[in-house]
């Protein structure tokens, strides 16, 4: 059984590190800074913000990392219900867990520039 006030106070507690991450991407990664210069660029064109880029970019970003959060969320449920073959993400220390930590060795070494991102 899941405690719900408990999950919800851990998801709060990484929310601002996912943020971090994600931010850090956006600067470090050309394009995924000029994506959001010209995301940002055609919402004020077309009126949907009067922001300015910093405070839109921050919602975006938190945006985000809900949606990170929310996803692995979502992919820990599959798992512990067995309704995928394999795990993803892990779970409790065990086999799963190896197993997780197996595929996630095995797709760096396929793909070494990949980030989690890509993995998930």
């Amino acid at each position: 059984m899941i405690d719900r006030a408990l999950l919800l106070s851990d998801l709060q507690r990484l929310l601002p590190t996912i943020e971090a991450a994600i931010l850090a991407q956006a600067e470090a990664r050309p394009e995924v800074g000029e994506g959001l210069a010209r995301e940002y660029a055609e919402a004020r064109e077309a009126g949907r913000t009067g922001e300015h880029f910093i405070e839109w970019r921050a919602a975006r970003v938190t945006q985000g990392a809900g949606a990170w959060l929310l996803s692995g969320v979502f992919v820990r449920f599959l798992e512990d219900n067995a309704l995928l073959e394999a795990p993803w993400l892990a779970g409790p220390a065990g086999a799963r867990l190896q197993a997780a930590r197996d595929r996630l060795t095995v797709y760096f070494r396929a793909h070494p520039t990949h980030g989690e991102r890509e993995y998930l």
